[in-house]
């Protein structure tokens, strides 16, 4: 009998499909061992890793941090900011928070504390500001003191006006006399005052005996007052019972009291840190950090073992087109990944942390969140940079031709816009940075359709050009 040539060409490559399911075994303990050496791998550089993904966030947050307290100081000082501070700033990484201090208890406790250093340090507490007085009633309480001191009766303001010098009378007589008061002589005015509170006499009067216009609280703490003072002196006791009998008698000008406080700046370092709220929470970003960096060093064995079990059931045309497509199938994912994460994280962050400015709400960002949105975000711009090889791939097996990508390019741009926005965060700054991107992949993958060239047909008419 004749030898028949076999008319089969692709004899060679048939595989059984227990041949398949075994040569799967095969490539799933190799990329597993290859994870697990990559996870080890991980381990040892893990914490590096952790640094370089919290840098964006770190750099952002105190970039809003500096912000933040240079518009603070701005209307702190009319627009201007004295360059001292400025200079601080810029150099030092610097900024300023201001916290609100009693002057008084403060001194107390130096001199309580350290009597050696500060026992000659002095003043006086429950003293009246300019600011105890309402709007404009600080020259009504020279007149109202005046008018007073004519009647024949006695009255709190009469009490208030025995306890003067004469030199003091005539300056309240001068003030009374006015229009208005300027802020030097208010200011004068309330040294007057704070003289007058320091005298026993006062309190002790007949006028202020039942604490006229005092509430029931001001009342109680008066009454406990004057049981201190009946055991013995006390300059700062008499201060305080005079001050509240004063602005309890006259609360038609003066303020209810209060304690004295005093805005101090504190210049803390700029310099954020992102939070952990639970104790574990580090632990298992430790090992998250671990595990994706070691999915990414074996990644290309994981390539490769996997494109080698799909090779196998492909004829030796078709092998062809794995290994020369997949450097560049790795090199799109990598230039996509490496977009999102040098080049579109910083103006994301940016974009939202001007609506946690405009909003008045400073972030306080958790590193689990955070490092999920680090992944994703790569991620979904590395397989979106696939584009053009599935384009070509498309074209070449016949679903599409170059013809229909040109004629629905904008219905493919709509697609790109939508898909961009399911890939990255609520904000139009990530999508417009993926989705311009890829419209310029699009017109490269028909261009890649065009210009790549095609393979020959296996059947042996050299001239014929195979289309698979």
């Amino acid at each position: 009998m004749a030898n028949h040539p076999n008319d089969d060409l692709f004899e060679s490559t048939k595989m059984s499909f227990g041949d398949h399911i075994e040569e799967l075994r095969h490539v799933l303990f190799r990329s597993l061992w290859g994870l697990a050496i990559g996870f080890l791998i991980g381990l040892f550089i893990a914490k590096h890793v952790v640094i370089q993904i919290e840098t964006p966030l770190t750099t952002a947050l105190t970039t809003y941090y500096q912000e933040k307290a240079r518009d603070e100081l701005k209307e702190r000082y009319s627009g201007k900011i004295p360059v001292e501070q400025l200079n601080l700033m810029l150099e030092s990484n610097l900024a300023p928070d201001y916290v609100s201090v009693d002057p008084y208890g403060f001194i107390d406790n130096l001199r309580s504390r350290y009597p050696a250093q500060f026992a000659s340090l002095h003043l006086k507490p429950h003293a009246f500001t300019a600011d105890d007085f309402y709007s404009g009633m600080a020259h009504d309480w020279c007149a109202a003191i005046k008018k007073a001191s004519a009647e024949s009766a006695d009255s709190t303001g009469k009490a208030i006006w025995k306890n003067l010098s004469q030199g003091q009378q005539k300056k309240l007589t001068a003030w009374a006399a006015l229009s208005s008061l300027s802020a030097e002589q208010q200011q004068a005015l309330v040294g007057l005052l704070n003289e007058v509170i320091d005298k026993p006499a006062l309190h002790d009067s007949a006028a202020f005996a039942d604490a006229p216009g005092a509430n029931q609280d001001a009342k109680s703490d008066i009454k406990s007052i004057r049981k201190k003072l009946a055991a013995g002196a006390d300059v700062n006791q008499t201060r305080r019972l005079n001050r509240l009998l004063i602005s309890a008698a006259f609360d038609y000008y003066l303020k209810p009291p209060k304690i004295l406080i005093v805005e101090m700046p504190t210049w803390k370092p700029t310099k954020s840190r992102v939070q952990a709220l639970s104790v574990q929470e580090p632990f298992m970003i430790f090992i998250k950090a671990a595990f994706f960096s070691g999915l990414l060093i074996a990644s290309p064995w994981i390539f490769i073992q996997i494109w080698s079990f799909v090779a196998a059931g492909l004829y030796p045309h078709e092998q062809r087109y794995v290994w020369t497509y997949l450097p560049f199938s790795l090199m799109l994912f990598l230039a996509g990944a490496s977009l999102a994460f040098f080049f579109v994280f910083k103006p994301v962050l940016d974009f939202l942390f001007r609506f946690n400015k405009m909003m008045n709400i400073d972030p306080d960002p958790r590193i689990g969140e955070w490092l999920g949105f680090v992944l994703f975000m790569p991620i979904g711009f590395g397989v979106s940079f696939q584009l053009p090889l599935v384009m070509l791939f498309l074209e070449r097996i016949g679903i599409f031709t170059v013809e229909a990508y040109l004629e629905k390019w904008r219905i493919a741009v709509l697609v790109i816009f939508v898909i961009s926005m399911l890939l990255t965060p609520a904000d139009p700054i990530s999508m417009l940075l993926m989705a311009v991107p890829l419209t310029i992949l699009y017109f490269s993958g028909v261009g890649l359709c065009n210009w790549m060239p095609r393979g020959r047909n296996p059947f042996g008419d050299p001239d014929q050009v195979y289309e698979p």
